[in-house]
């Protein structure tokens, strides 16, 4: 086919590849399996990589050459809006998410923010997520390692026969879809043969690279398509190529699908008689400067809703839309299209490299921009006091139960030089004996100043543990070294209760239905059961083991959580002085809305109750006379974020749970 006609269509591809992805991070609600853009792109990456090998011959300088035009291609674009994403933020984003979106645009310059994300943030559709506008660079660093890989590539090829590279590549590819769909692949070896392969491997995530290498082969497989030329056979499969990619809208799980039709597309559609549907001007135009709508697009989206706060309008979307597209047209035209000389890029990449390390110190300018301060929304809590005592240090293994630093972000600004190995935190009056220990996971930390100033106002005890625990027994929590829930870290912990007899209840505070999500694997690494039946039955096995050890387990029902982030709705009101009281509507959760979300996760707790194996604290008295949940009263912002209280939202929800709290810890064991 002709030079044109070969553009055509696949540029025409890119436009809707990267409507895909503009529309799913404009609002994944309505289009929510639309990130599979990313998949056509990742195609069509591999088809022009598997196009130009024959032109390597195989030399270290051919490679270079090749590797440094790619740095040229997308460096220097990556590296100013990288540098002017972190410079706006400084003004949009809080002090938590400044250094966030440093951090990964470190990484980002690297050609590595994947390998973080994979780290830090393994659910790439938390609603967390997208509050980072460097989150979609993600991509990018998947699309550099690939071509460093194909790089090293060509000098291992050339010295190699054709039949040991096809080999290769089939392996890893058949490799990559294992990867990809280990999970599936385990339960299947497990109830087939009972072997487990998967020793100590957890759940593939978004970010990964091995399992996206499949689709780069793919594009690859297209040069070996069998040519036609038969109309109607041409025009057929076009048609299903277009039906593959368009199962984007409708159906989950669908990337083969979509994989498969761009392979079709890019293989038929040139010289097809419908060829016209992806040549068109319109395609052609969004396509050329899809590489600068991607960049531009993702910090538009978020610091567009962290302005508006509210869900946006319809108007508000157009906007949105509107801005992305005058960005990414000037990005592309002064921009990308410009070739940078490379002291000038690498310049631009010094200064980007040294901005995104100094974001954590850039606070000071965002208060003064903004004139605000952080300590107007989330107020510190530092009046904790540290359980030192050698009684409660019996049998403490620090080493399994994973102290967890992190909850000092949620109770204060501020972390302590020198903590101990074996950190333990009065409750209340510490010239009193404990009687209970609460633990769990971030809530529980955020929950930690509504706990000791109910328990000091009303004369009571206990005890708080840093540590992840979950209370769903033979379950893991998630991946990170302080966040697992083992085998052995659930017998440290008993090991420990067992010898502190004083302890008489143990209070768990967890984000139950997200929990109940992370729950892939069990303490052998093997895929778990996921139902409600046998999670409610792992909550039955842990009360049992608590009251082997003469324990009671209270269970803290789930923390209401919204739509609109509370503290950065107060944030914007504090910059538009504008009172909160005029709108509450971004301060309000509906009973209706927090029911249907929580209600099978609260009826599993309550199940659990009826049977008389725990006692359940109930957020239900928190609610207003409307049956409504709130998170500003009294003049103060009461959540740090969408589900976190803030040290004022902790004490004000633990003072109206305050009488059937000290009634729990004061009955008879």
């Amino acid at each position: 086919m002709s030079s044109k006609q070969f553009l055509s269509h696949i540029g025409g591809l890119r436009g809707i590849a990267i409507m895909l992805v503009i529309l799913f991070h404009l609002c994944p609600a309505v289009f929510p399996n639309c990130y599979y853009g990313v998949d056509i792109f990742l195609v069509i990456t591999g088809y022009f990589l598997f196009l130009g090998a024959g032109r390597q011959d195989g030399t270290l300088k051919s490679a270079g050459v090749f590797a440094l035009k790619k740095a040229e291609r997308i460096l220097p674009s990556l590296s100013i809006a990288v540098l002017l994403t972190v410079l706006v933020s400084i003004y949009f984003l809080d002090k938590t998410m400044l250094e966030a979106t440093g951090r990964l645009g470190r990484y980002a310059l690297f050609g590595l923010s994947n390998n973080h994300l994979n780290k830090v943030m393994s659910d790439y559709f938390d609603t967390t997520a997208s509050q980072n506008p460097l989150l979609h660079t993600w991509y990018i660093g998947i699309t550099l390692q690939a071509y460093l890989f194909f790089a090293i590539g060509t000098l291992i090829c050339k010295r190699i026969s054709r039949k040991a590279i096809i080999t290769w590549l089939v392996v890893i590819g058949v490799l990559s879809l294992i990867w990809k769909f280990r999970a599936d692949v385990q339960s299947l070896l497990v109830s087939c043969t009972g072997i487990n392969i998967s020793e100590g491997v957890g759940e593939p995530t978004h970010y990964e690279t091995l399992p996206r290498l499949w689709e780069i082969l793919a594009g690859g497989l297209v040069i070996l398509l069998p040519p036609t030329k038969i109309k109607w056979v041409q025009n057929l499969l076009v048609l299903v190529g277009l039906a593959g990619i368009s199962t984007a809208f409708y159906l989950p799980h669908a990337e083969i699908l979509v994989v498969l039709g761009t392979m079709l597309i890019i293989g038929y559609a040139g010289n097809s008689q419908l060829e016209f549907v992806l040549s068109n001007k319109v395609l052609l135009g969004i396509g050329a400067v899809s590489f600068s709508l991607y960049l531009v697009h993702m910090p538009v989206f978020t610091f567009y809703k962290s302005w508006i706060v509210v869900p946006p309008t319809l108007g508000e979307y157009a906007a949105m839309l509107g801005i992305t597209a005058i960005l990414g047209w000037l990005f592309w035209r002064y921009i990308e299209t410009r070739r940078f000389r490379w002291k000038v890029w690498v310049s631009l990449y010094v200064v980007t490299m040294l901005l995104c390390v100094l974001s954590k110190k850039t606070t000071i300018i965002s208060d003064w921009i903004a004139d605000e301060r952080e300590e107007q929304i989330i107020k510190s809590y530092p009046d904790w006091k540290l359980a030192d005592s050698p009684d409660l240090l019996r049998n403490y293994d620090a080493e399994q139960l994973n102290y967890w630093p992190g909850w000092f972000t949620m109770c204060d600004t501020r972390q302590p030089a020198n903590l101990p190995k074996s950190p333990i935190f009065f409750l209340g009056d510490s010239s009193k004996t404990p009687n209970f220990v609460m633990m769990g996971d971030s809530h529980a930390g955020s929950m930690f100043p509504g706990f000791d100033v109910v328990c000091r106002e009303h004369g009571q005890a206990g005890i708080y543990l840093p540590t992840v625990i979950s209370p769903f027994w033979n379950y893991e929590v998630q991946s990170g070294p302080s966040y697992y829930c083992t085998r052995k870290k659930m017998q440290a912990l008993i090991n420990w209760l067992n010898s502190q007899p004083e302890l008489k209840y143990v209070v768990i505070v967890h984000r139950w239905y997200q929990r109940c999500v992370l729950n892939k694997t069990d303490w052998d690494k093997k895929k778990a059961d996921s139902s409600p039946k046998a999670q409610t039955e792992s909550l039955r096995e842990f009360c049992r083991q608590m009251q082997a050890i003469g324990k009671s387990v209270i269970f803290v029902d789930q923390i209401p959580d919204f739509e609109t982030n509370p503290r950065t709705y107060g944030k914007w009101c504090i910059r538009h002085n504008r009172n909160p009281e005029e709108n509450i509507l971004p301060f309000i959760c509906p009973r209706e809305r927090y029911l249907k979300r929580h209600n099978q996760n609260r009826n599993m707790l309550f199940t659990v109750e009826r049977e008389g194996l725990c006692r359940v604290l109930r957020f239900d008295k928190t609610a207003n006379a409307d049956g409504d949940y709130v998170s500003y009263a009294e003049g103060e912002v009461l959540y740090r974020d969408d589900n976190h209280p803030a040290t004022p939202g902790a004490i004000y929800f633990m003072r109206k749970l305050a009488p059937d709290f000290i009634e729990l810890i004061s009955e008879q064991h």
